[in-house]
């Protein structure tokens, strides 16, 4: 595999996946916290889901940095 200034398409294919995944954690995040409001649930249960969506985009990112750092 064609590799160049610390990256391979792999690499690339690996850093775009982790930034479309927490762009689509982010919009879900959004559209939930927008229609808070219309949910038959609890607090409890938002409160949850809302954790919940911070920590997958917080690994998320955690993924995409190691993947952003140029590979020796």
């Amino acid at each position: 595999m064609e590799e160049a200034y610390g990256y391979n398409q792999l690499r690339i294919n690996y850093i775009k996946d982790h930034a479309k995944t927490i762009y689509e954690h982010s919009i879900q995040l959004e559209n939930t916290w927008h229609n808070r409001n219309n949910f038959s649930v609890d607090d409890k249960t938002l409160n949850d889901y809302f954790e919940n969506q911070r920590k997958q985009i917080e690994e998320n990112m955690r993924y995409l940095k190691s993947y952003l750092e140029p590979h020796d």
